[in-house]
Parts: structure tokens; C-alpha cells; sequence
């Protein structure tokens, strides 16, 4: 009967498509197979990242396996992931703790692409998660690159507010940007020391836990390359 059980269990497992990890890219949870658009005039780099989230009951040993879709060159995409970085087509066996997240909290375990736009054009190149214990259970996304000429790319915030504001538990920040690249919605206090940051793309929302916050007044905005693009007031009671 615990045998008949366990097989029942693997095949209701498969029917819902068990995956290895739970993949987000902005705080949305990406479904297997999704691709992720980014956009960079020639001569910039951009840097991709995607959150690792372990939301078993055990511990998972994995590889990262890189698959370049188009002609470039797969010298010139690069990923890094647990602090360690490969120029090559698979990363080393790697473990995530059951329930662990590798997330916006440390950016440096967190996975991240990079690419140099140096032709124009587009170029794709699909990450796959593998189970190191089950070649067959994985989950991959797709991140398409598009190189521009830069001519008219001047990166700017089209959009950018907060609510509630005042806020008191928590706020959602909605932004949107033109040809931003390396970007992050940053949260900083009065005296310009940073609360809060978390990468983005060209257009979303993040929802911001600020109830340990201290009670006054901050600045949110978009940077970009460094550089803050826009910055607005946010009253925290």
C-alpha cells in the first residue's frame, strides 16, 4: 500500500509539473519556458537577475546549463550564480537549502546574466535549472537581448507614484522607463542613506514591506547606470 502511495504521489507530481526551483524576475513568478525582454544600445552592458526560490521540504542540488538560441558568440554571456560566475555552458553542482531563497537581499548569490551589446540585432539565450538527481525534472527561461543604435536610447522615468502614500505597513511602487538598463527602484531616508533596492526592468510594480521602517519622510526613484533617473517623495507614518 506505501508503494501504491508513493507512485500515485510521483505521477500527481508530474501532472501538475513539478519543477526543481521557483524562478521569479521582478517579484513575479516566472512560468517554465518564459522569456524575459531586455534592450541596451550598442557599446552597453546589461546585467539580467532572477530569484532562486527553494520552496521544498528538502534540500536541492542543481546545475544552471546555458543554451545560446542565436549566433552570438556564448563567450560573451555570461551568468553567475551562488557568487561564482562561468563563461561556459554549465555551472558547477550547486545547493539550495530547503525553504532558502537566493534573493534581492543578497545580490551576489542571487542568479545574474550578463551580456555586452557590442552588434545590433537581437540575440536569445535559454537558462535551464536541472536537478542533479533527476536529469528530467528542470524549469528554463529565455532572456532575449536587443541591441539598439543608442541614437534616440536617452534612458528616462515615463512613469513613477506610490500608494498608499503616507503609507503605514506597506507601499506599492509602480514605475515605468524608457531604454533603462542595469536599473533599480532605490528607497532612500533624509539623510540619503539607502533602505531599500531591487532590480528592474522596463515597467512593473514592487510591493515594499515598510513597517520597520522609522516613521518620516523618504525618496524613491528609478537609477539607472548610477545615475538617478527620477526621484519622488514617500511619507512613512
Amino acid at each position: 500500500m506505501r508503494n501504491l502511495f508513493t507512485i500515485l504521489f510521483c505521477l500527481f507530481a508530474i501532472a501538475l509539473g513539478a519543477q526543481p526551483l521557483t524562478l521569479k524576475y521582478e517579484n513575479a513568478t516566472l512560468p517554465n519556458d518564459a522569456t524575459i525582454y531586455v534592450q541596451s544600445p550598442v557599446g552597453a552592458s546589461t546585467t539580467t537577475y532572477v530569484e532562486f526560490v527553494n520552496d521544498k521540504q528538502e534540500d536541492l542540488f542543481f546545475r544552471v546549463r546555458k543554451q545560446v538560441l542565436t549566433d552570438a558568440d556564448p563567450g560573451d554571456i555570461t551568468f553567475c550564480v551562488d557568487s561564482i560566475c562561468y563563461t561556459g555552458n554549465m555551472s558547477q553542482e550547486l545547493v539550495i537549502v530547503a525553504g532558502e531563497s537566493w534573493g534581492s537581499d543578497d545580490l551576489g548569490r542571487m542568479f545574474h546574466a550578463n551580456y555586452s551589446h557590442q552588434n545590433l540585432g537581437t540575440q536569445r539565450v535559454r537558462f535551464t535549472i536541472v536537478n542533479a538527481d533527476d536529469a528530467n525534472d528542470t524549469i528554463s527561461f529565455i532572456i532575449n537581448y536587443t541591441t539598439t543604435t543608442g541614437i534616440q536610447d536617452v534612458a528616462s522615468v515615463s512613469k513613477l507614484s506610490a500608494y498608499p502614500n503616507p503609507a503605514t505597513s506597506s507601499v506599492t511602487l509602480e514605475y515605468a522607463t524608457n531604454n533603462a538598463h542595469n536599473a533599480f527602484l532605490v528607497i532612500r531616508n533624509l539623510t540619503g542613506m539607502e533602505v531599500f533596492r531591487v532590480p528592474v526592468s522596463y515597467s512593473g510594480k514592487s510591493t515594499v514591506d515598510v513597517s520597520s521602517f522609522r516613521a518620516g519622510v523618504y525618496f524613491y526613484g528609478i537609477e539607472s547606470d548610477g545615475r538617478m533617473l527620477s526621484t519622488k517623495k514617500l511619507l512613512v507614518k
